[in-house]
């Protein structure tokens, strides 16, 4: 493992918050899960923790090609279908929609995220709701600030002795 145990949740046990594991591969375990653990919150008012077993397809950084640090691990989401096709799959199967019924959902939904990435295009941000207004004392970062911040560098030299170490 890269931490302490299985689960990056067991943190939680500490104190003794109840944890609820979903696989992340079947949307309406997870909903139901957050329904649980809302539920628990609001009725306990204590922590609770939801641990959905899941993965990025794509990686931490979708600039990065994550199979060049864990080629297995990346081979194998590469194969596996994605949400979309399990769940699509589940319902077809259980007679719920039709293929047609799905392809058509995911064209509309593909249309309308085109509309609105199209709508973004043109988007203005509003000047009052940066830096006027409630937000005038405020100003945006210069070179100034730099000097502010202080020099945190550490000198070549440094580093190549403690690498030698």
């Amino acid at each position: 493992f890269s931490r302490s145990s299985p689960y990056p949740s067991d943190v939680a046990k500490m104190i003794e918050a109840p944890i609820f594991h979903v696989n992340g591969d079947d949307p309406e375990a997870v909903v139901h899960a957050a329904k649980v653990a809302t539920e628990f919150r609001m009725k306990f008012h204590k922590p609770v923790v939801v641990d959905m077993f899941c993965y990025r397809r794509f990686g931490h950084n979708e600039g990065d090609e994550p199979a060049f640090t864990q080629p297995i691990m990346y081979r194998n989401i590469r194969t596996h279908k994605t949400v979309v096709q399990i769940y699509a799959d589940r319902l077809i199967a259980e007679g719920h929609v039709t293929q047609a019924e799905v392809d058509k959902m995911r064209a509309d939904w593909r249309a309308h995220l085109e509309a609105e990435w199209e709508v973004g295009q043109s988007y203005k941000p509003n000047k009052a709701d940066w830096l006027d207004g409630a937000w005038s004392g405020l100003r945006t970062a210069d070179n100034q600030d730099e000097q502010r911040r202080g020099k945190t560098a550490v000198p070549v030299r440094t580093l190549k002795e403690i690498g030698k170490k």
